[in-house]
C-alpha cells in the first residue's frame, strides 16, 4: 500500500493522490476520465439591469416634463445597476466525468478555489497513471 499525498485541502474538501473527498463523500480518482470547470451566470443581474434602466429612464422623462433638466436620476440608476451586478457573481463548478457518469462535486463563487481543486485533481490523475 502506498502513502497518499495530500494535494489540496480546504474545509470539507480534500484531494489526495488517490481520493477526492467532498462533504464526507469519497470518490476514487482512478475512476475519473475527465475534469473541467463549468460556469453558471446568475440571470438575476440582467433583470436588475433592465428594471433599473427602465426606472432611470422614466425618472429622467418625469423630470424633463416637469421642467427639471437634471439627469441625476438616470445616472444614479445606472450606477446602482452596475453595483448590483457586481453582487451577483457567477457560480463555478468542478464537473467530473467518471466511469459512473457525470457529476458536479463542488460549487463556489470563488473561481480560484475551483481552479485549485481542478489542478489538484488533474495532478492526482497524472500520479495514478504512472
Amino acid at each position: 500500500m502506498t502513502d497518499e499525498t495530500v494535494l489540496y485541502e480546504n474545509g470539507n474538501i480534500k484531494v489526495t493522490s488517490s481520493r477526492f473527498i467532498v462533504n464526507g463523500q469519497t470518490y476514487v480518482v482512478s475512476s475519473f476520465t475527465s475534469i473541467k470547470m463549468l460556469k453558471q451566470n446568475r440571470g438575476i443581474a440582467s433583470f436588475f439591469f433592465l428594471i433599473t434602466i427602465g426606472v432611470g429612464y422614466f425618472s429622467y422623462k418625469f423630470y424633463s416634463v416637469n421642467g427639471l433638466s437634471d439627469s441625476w436620476p438616470f445616472i444614479l440608476a445606472t450606477a446602482i445597476t452596475f453595483w448590483i451586478g457586481t453582487l451577483f457573481k457567477p457560480y463555478y463548478f468542478v464537473s467530473i466525468v467518471s466511469s459512473s457518469g457525470l457529476f458536479s462535486a463542488v460549487k463556489s463563487t470563488d473561481k480560484d478555489k475551483i481552479v485549485a481543486i481542478i489542478d489538484a485533481l488533474n495532478q492526482a490523475i497524472v500520479n495514478n497513471s504512472k
